[in-house]
């Protein structure tokens, strides 16, 4: 924990672990933890009051003449960053994010403890929440039914309705060969997520208040942009249609699989994958869980590699297709057509993006990486601890299956886990969060 006198803060740089103050203040230090987001931003988030408003930032350097102008009583600085500090919130830096979550919960704990030179470690009183949306191979046959007669299926006709596909059906009486045509799965798959992220918004008051960050699986970070505002549900169902379809087309012309390869890492399964004949690590999705991709006698060849190097099992997925591998380059063109012609916004929290498990919260990036995703792996083991060390305690996943929450299991020790996939499930969601408060 770091504290400081804000009056004497001064227009001086922050630093990984410490603060540079001047002469005369006093400072308290402890393992402040890594500075979020890019490499070379060494500043760590800082939340000052402000005549009565919080101001968050990284930049000590302007807190320091802000602190100077205005002399407010106190100055926290958390002992993890808080996810969306990458910014200020005065009129200046309006168009940056800020950490209102965290600005929230000291706001609530300096009203009870009144007034002056506080120190807050960590996220308060409660935790901080991430939303996970799934990918392609979470999909069941009559995975919508228990949502039919909810006000969120009015999601499902919105899509319908833009795309021109019987999603219902889909959602309700596709069989699993059908489910696993990847036009049908991507779809289904991603209007569901957003069936079940509007129950959750009616269900749980305060539901968005909470979320730090939002991150997708593969097909799911589609749904996870338009969940944070970055893609309104039309364009989104559309790219969800264009993408199902121009990998579809992919698969049908060279025709893949995948596997996945439990109990080696990744750097094992990708030499693995080298000596085998156009086969590639498709997902890094947790510590000895890597899924590769490839033709069909190459996954073949590598999954007997691996097995003999000490796999302990290696499980074929029912998918349609060798995704996030150079087999899908063929759909390159059709999904750079369709999100050329999609609009973009600033999403209103940071998503952590598939192909470089960085948080991004610029509307400018998401388009190419959305395209680097088609046939690049998917780095969800790093994308983890990224919200990991933005401060994340709790992960709730919104889709048929719980394979998202196995992962987080697997990787972080000690996070919350929750999974809504049913009405009945946001009950036990609500006890989750009530219980992280």
């Amino acid at each position: 924990m770091l504290r400081c006198r804000a009056e004497a803060l001064g227009d001086q740089p922050a630093v990984l672990g410490q603060v540079r103050l001047p002469d005369g203040t006093w400072q308290l230090l402890d393992e402040l933890g890594r500075p979020f987001g890019r490499k070379d931003m060494t500043a760590l988030p800082v939340i000052a009051e402000m005549k009565g408003d919080f101001w968050v930032g990284t930049d000590v350097g302007h807190l320091g003449r802000a602190c100077l102008a205005s002399k407010p009583d106190v100055i926290v600085v958390p002992q993890k960053p808080y996810g969306r500090c990458l910014g200020l919130t005065p009129a200046a830096h309006r168009g940056e994010p800020s950490d209102l979550l965290g600005v929230q919960a000291i706001s609530r704990a300096l009203k009870r403890v009144g007034h002056g030179a506080h120190t807050m470690t960590g996220y308060g009183e409660r935790g901080m929440l991430a939303l996970l949306f799934p990918g392609q191979g979470s999909q069941r046959p009559g995975m919508g039914q228990a949502w039919r007669a909810t006000p969120a299926w009015g999601v499902v006709d919105e899509v319908s309705e833009a795309t021109g596909r019987d999603v219902g059906h889909l959602l309700n009486d596709a069989d699993a060969e059908e489910l696993k045509a990847t036009r049908n799965s991507q779809l289904a798959t991603f209007t569901l997520s957003l069936v079940i992220l509007d129950g959750v918004r009616r269900a749980v008051a305060g539901m968005d208040e909470q979320v730090t960050a939002m991150a997708g699986h593969s097909l799911g970070e589609y749904a996870a942009l338009v969940a944070s505002g970055a893609l309104n549900r039309l364009d989104g169902a559309r790219l969800v249609k264009a993408r199902g379809e121009a990998t579809q087309a992919a698969a049908d012309a060279d025709p893949g699989t995948m596997a996945a390869v439990l109990g080696l890492d990744v750097e094992t399964v990708a030499k693995v994958c080298a000596e085998a004949v156009r086969t590639w690590v498709a997902n890094d999705n947790a510590p000895g869980q890597v899924v590769i991709a490839g033709t069909t006698a190459g996954v073949k060849t590598a999954s007997k590699k691996a097995k003999e190097l000490g796999a302990k099992r290696v499980l074929p997925l029912s998918v349609g297709g060798a995704f996030h591998s150079p087999l899908m380059a063929p759909a390159q063109a059709g999904l750079d057509a369709a999100l050329a012609v999609a609009t973009f916004a600033a999403p209103a929290v940071p998503v952590v993006a598939n192909v470089d498990a960085r948080a991004h919260t610029d509307e400018a990036s998401w388009p190419q990486l959305l395209s680097q995703q088609l046939c690049h792996p998917v780095r969800w083991r790093e994308s983890l601890v990224a919200m990991d060390r933005m401060g994340v305690t709790i992960f709730v996943e919104l889709g048929a299956g719980t394979e998202l929450s196995g992962m987080v299991k697997r990787t972080l020790d000690g996070a919350t886990r929750a999974h809504v996939a049913t009405p009945e499930d946001l009950l036990q969601l609500s006890e989750h969060l009530d219980a992280a408060r």
